[in-house]
Order: structure tokens, then sequence, then C-alpha cells
């Protein structure tokens, strides 16, 4: 018999706070031989059960999508097929098509499928590896239906996180059983529109890996002009989706990489750089410098969830000399008057 747990659905909605859900690209798929890890020393999360959630803090942050998730957020498992990154799931989700923008489902991974499912054994995890390479793995089993038994399609699970690349890995292992077919395997983003379909529960022992696509384009353009001997000139063109830029400055070619998540304002660092310009225009006119000054500029694309493009462009240039006028004559006029005639320098 089909349970319900209102109370449980109440508790694990209080349990997180909703999450802003933005995409600009897709997840590609691959697959590969299954090859679970060993799980000795995991920790239990819950038991088994059928509509039956839990919830974990993330150890390390971690990108879905173009959102970044921190230790204060968490993400949220149930056993109907789903783990969800930006809400807790309600414990009666489930037949969820991809992409879908329901607020039922919100920004999540699906490991079972479309189907009513049910987990036959405890939801245990564990943190492989020390930073920035450490693993994040849940591991149980499950079955398509809550109406457990031999032919019902069934398989042990793992499911891991990488904190270095982002990787979303679902291993497949003692896959058996054939009645209650799923569908609609794969990570959605939550808006409607980005979505990566992978298809239906394996028949086989398999593993999936789920890598992020590609992120925010770099500006096409960017160039420095000098303009004087204290103002150097920038433009550029935005990427084909039109995103806001950060631009960092520096008297030497050393450049941070900007963290996804993170806000720069200007006047702040990066690395050794100073961020001199964020927004959305396309030119900016770099004042009040050293005459004969050499800088070095880089620009990168940035989202409105401070997601940066992975690459940027560069240019340098320096600021004019203050050169000495040139002079030409001095020309007695009276007693009291001598006339000077000189060319201003060009700056």
């Amino acid at each position: 018999m089909k349970r319900f747990l209102l109370l449980s659905i109440l508790i694990i909605f209080g349990m997180s706070s909703l999450f802003g859900i933005n995409a600009s690209w897709n997840y590609t798929t691959t697959t590969s031989a299954s090859n679970p890890i060993s799980m000795t020393g995991a920790t239990t999360l819950g038991g088994a059960g059928d509509d039956v959630g839990y919830s974990l803090a993330w150890p390390f942050s971690f990108q879905v999508y173009d959102d970044v998730y921190s230790t204060s957020n968490s993400i949220s498992f149930t056993s109907n097929g789903y783990f969800r990154f930006d809400y807790s799931l309600a414990l009666n989700a489930r037949t969820a098509v991809i992409p879908t923008s329901s607020n039922a489902y919100g920004q999540f991974l699906s490991y079972g499928g479309n189907t009513d499912g049910e987990t036959s054994s405890n939801l245990v995890y564990k943190v492989t590896g020390t930073s920035p390479n450490r693993v994040l793995t849940f591991a149980f089993t499950y079955y398509t239906h809550y109406s457990i038994n031999s032919s019902t399609h069934h398989a042990d699970i793992q499911v891991s996180f990488y904190e270095a690349n982002d990787n979303i890995v679902v291993d497949y292992s003692n896959v058996s059983g054939t009645n209650y077919p799923a569908d609609y395997l794969g990570m959605n983003a939550g808006d409607g529109t980005f979505g990566t379909n992978f298809g239906s529960f394996p028949s086989s022992a398999t593993r999936i890996t789920y890598t992020p696509g590609s992120a925010i384009g770099p500006p096409q353009s960017f160039s420095a002009t000098v303009a004087s001997s204290c103002q150097i000139n920038l433009a550029w063109q935005k990427n084909t989706s039109g995103s806001d830029v950060i631009i960092a400055e520096n008297s030497s070619n050393s450049f941070g990489t900007p963290a996804n998540g993170t806000s720069y304002a200007v006047g702040g660092t990066l690395g050794s750089a100073t961020i001199i310009y964020s927004g959305s225009a396309t030119s900016y006119q770099h004042q009040n410098l050293n005459s004969n000054s050499h800088h070095y500029y880089k620009i990168w694309s940035k989202s409105s969830s401070n997601i940066y493009s992975q690459t940027g462009l560069t240019d340098d240039k320096t600021t004019h000399a203050v050169t000495t006028p040139t002079f030409t004559s001095a020309t007695g006029v009276s007693s009291s008057e001598i006339d000077l005639v000189y060319a201003l320098n060009s700056y």
C-alpha cells in the first residue's frame, strides 16, 4: 500500500529556503562501465522506505547549472527518484518530465526516472579526498516501484558529486528486474528550458557522467586605446548572450580567476589586480593615470548570478609621456617686456 507521509513533507520543506534557478547551458552525458566505490566508513543519513526524504548540507561549494551552492545550502533526496538542489523536495513528487519549470521539482537530478519508486536500504554517504578534489557520494538500493519484489526493476545506486570539475556521476550496479520501467533520467535546470534527458533506467550495470556544458562565453572582442598621458579608453563587444562584464587592471600581466558565485565590486581585488569596471556598458574611460605608465587589462563576461566566463580577453597599453614644450625665441619688446615664443607638447 502506498504510504503518504504528510508530516515528513512539512518537515522537509521547513529545512531549506528556496534558491534562485539560473541556467545558460546544458549538461552532456557519457556512459562507461559501472565502478562503484567502497562505502566502508560511510555515514547513515536515513532509513529505507517509500516516500522518505532527507537533506544534507553541502560539504563543499558545488555548481549546478549557473547556480553555486555553498556549505550553507543543502541537497535534498527522496526515494521517488530525485535529488533536488534549490529547495527541499516534496516526498510525493514523482513522474517529472525533463525539462520542467514545475515548482514541485525545481532544479534536480533524476536518478530513478518517472515512476513511483522506493529504497530498500539505508541512504548512506561519505566524503573522500581533500580540498579542492573532494567527492561526495551517496549510496542506496532503489526499486522503480514501491511494490518491491525481484521482478521490479532495481539497482544499487551511487551518486557522486566532484568538487574539482562539478561533474555528477551516477553508478548503477547489480541491475535486475524488468517490471515498472522508468524514463526521464537526467538533469533539470528548473526554468523549463534547460535540461538533459538521458533516457530510461538502465537494464544493465552502467555509469552515467553528467558534465557541465559550455559555460558563459567571454566577450567577443576587447581593445585598449591610449587617449592621452593620463587616460586609456577601453572598448569591447559583449558575448552573443549580451552578458555583463567585469574588468581588472594591473601594472603587471598577472590576474586571478573570478570565483563563480562571488560578486566583485569596483575597487576590490582579484589576485593582485584591481577591479575597475563591472556592468552592462561596452566602453570605459580609465582616467587619472600617471604619464608614461603601462597598464594591463583583462575582461570576463558574467551572469546575473555571478557566474564568469572560463576565459577572458586581455590588452595592454602605455600612456603618453609628458614631453618638454619646444622653446623657439625670446624677443625684447621694451624696457619692461619680452615676448616668448614656444610650441606646446602633444599631450
